[in-house]
This record gives C-alpha cells, structure tokens and sequence, in this order.
C-alpha cells in the first residue's frame, strides 16, 4: 500500500486555495490538501518539534507577511526542510521572478490560470520526477 500524498497550499486567497485543492483532488482522487493562508504559518507548521512534512509545497509569491519567496528561502536553506519541493504558483510570471525562485531552490514555477489541466500537470511535475529518482 503506497503512502498517500500530502500537498500544502500555501496562498493568502482563500478562493484560490479552494480551486486548486479541488483540482488536484479531481486529478489525484487520494490526496490529503493541507491549507495555510501565509509564510509564518507553514514554518510553524514545519516547526522543528512537528513531525508534518508535505510531498510538496505550492505557494505563491505576493502574500502579506513572509512572502513566498522568503518562504522559499527559509525551507531551502533548513536541513530538514530542504528535500521538500516548492513549486510557485504566482500572477508575476516575469522572467526575473521566475529565475530568482528557481536559483533559490523552487522546483517548479508556473503562473495562475484557468487552465486547470495544465496548471496541474506544471505542479505535479516535481513528484512525478521524485517518484522516478525513488524507483531508480
């Protein structure tokens, strides 16, 4: 029996976060989505006493607080978080936004869209390349 995926979406929408879980219950079916409107709530949820590690992590950019690419940065440079991948969803798909997430660590960058299919496919790409390192 495999272990079920653990997806945290990490956006300050709400409605957002909503859309893009239902998607991905749609395309996975046995997936547990774990919610978080900001930076500073997904670090303490990975706080060093918790044992909660996610498969991946989307997050977006432009949020209050720590924003997403802060939040990047912090569980990149940890040694236990590091190994989790990141993948941005974000409105700023700019070429020097997407190259900074991607020197600091993300795993995937893709913009928001409409286009569920697609967007899906974009941040389910870094599991699929787990599971095939994993198999190797």
């Amino acid at each position: 029996m495999s272990k079920q995926l653990t997806i945290l979406l990490v956006d300050d929408d709400a409605d957002w976060r909503m859309v893009l879980g239902d998607a991905l219950l749609c395309e996975l079916g046995d997936v547990q989505i774990v919610e978080a409107s900001g930076g500073h709530e997904v670090m303490k949820l990975l706080g060093s006493s918790s044992q909660f590690r996610p498969d991946l992590v989307c997050a977006d950019l432009d949020m209050p607080g720590m924003n997403g690419m802060e939040l990047l940065r912090s569980i990149k440079t940890s040694r236990a978080l590091r190994s989790i991948p990141v993948v941005i969803i974000t409105g700023q798909d700019d070429l020097l936004t997407r190259n900074a997430a991607i020197c600091n660590g993300a795993s995937g960058f893709t913009s928001k869209s409409l286009d569920l299919k697609k967007l899906i496919t974009k941040v389910l790409y870094p599991l699929i390349c787990s599971s095939w390192r994993d198999e190797s």
